[in-house]
């Protein structure tokens, strides 16, 4: 909103805006708290997640206040333990936020901190953090450009509501070391195809990740799958029904690994525990109350 108390123009401003669409791994944003040797955990961190990016613009408009938040609503578990406490560093010096919501918004990928302390010291470190950076900026600009190629062709049909192509390219961190100088080929390359249907009711991603194994290992290449239905039960998109299921390799034993599920989930978000509080009692309320015939 946008108020005037006197001069018409120097009025005072509140306005708030979200950047759509943006999903990205949160490898580069947290690489300093990855570099622990957890396999498992860079894998997911390689993975592509959604990010809320939100300006607050207040003050007036001779001297307008400009803030930024980011958020990651689908992080859990350790991932998140890292995204959150990186926020809190980034909040306490703006110039490295401003760098990353530059990056969000330029290059639709996170970009290296200054302050990995001995993570840089190597030069192999660095030229995995320049290629991670380059890589992920070529990868996310070809998935947005994919997405809007698709989402041209096959919408017009009013069955087909949205479509999202991405494409994620990341190297392992921790086996970089041993690697040979000539080999930077990246340890895998990944790809989600996201169809929406029936204005968004229905939402289905299906993913294919080619893993380039190190060859050290005694581990030959593979591909592993997996896919997720979702439909949404209320119009607030809070209540969804997922059915899912998921590929991947024994990093030990070098088996094949197989998980299947079909779950309800409900999310809402809340800003504070009396928020909370405040929502449940208006539900409760609302379960006991009779209405009138």
């Amino acid at each position: 909103n946008i108020t005037w108390t006197g001069d018409p123009i120097n009025a005072n401003i509140n306005i708030e805006a979200d950047y759509e669409d943006l999903r990205v791994p949160t490898n580069i944003f947290l690489q300093e708290y990855l570099n622990t040797g957890n396999q498992s955990l860079e894998q997911q961190a390689g993975k592509r997640t959604r990010v809320d990016l939100t300006l607050d613009l207040t003050g007036t408009l001779y001297k307008p206040i400009v803030n930024f938040d980011i958020k990651f609503p689908e992080l859990q578990g350790e991932l998140r333990t890292f995204a959150d406490a990186k926020l809190r560093s980034l909040k306490e010096n703006e110039a490295d936020l401003n760098e990353q919501v530059a990056g969000l918004i330029i290059f639709r990928s996170f970009l290296p901190s200054n302050n990995f302390g001995s993570v840089v010291t190597t030069g192999s470190a660095v030229v995995e953090t320049g290629y991670n950076t380059l890589s992920e900026f070529v990868s996310n600009q070809l998935s947005y450009l994919l997405s809007s190629i698709l989402q041209e062709a096959l919408t017009d049909n009013g069955f087909v509501s949205g479509i999202d192509f991405e494409i994620g390219i990341s190297r392992n961190a921790g086996l970089i070391q041993n690697a040979p100088s000539a080999n930077y080929f990246p340890d895998e390359i990944e790809v989600h195809f996201k169809p929406r249907f029936q204005n968004d009711k229905w939402g289905l991603d299906y993913g294919t990740s080619f893993v380039n194994a190190t060859n050290d290992l005694g581990i030959t290449n593979y591909v592993i799958h997996d896919v997720a239905l979702e439909y949404f039960l209320t119009d607030d998109r809070r209540l969804k029904l997922r059915a899912y299921g998921k590929w991947d390799k024994d990093e030990v034993q070098f088996q094949n690994e197989q998980k299947y599920g079909l779950g309800v989930n409900y999310r809402k978000e809340f800003g504070s525990l009396l928020d909370f509080k405040t929502d449940i009692e208006e539900q409760i309320n609302k379960l006991n109350t009779t209405p009138e015939n």
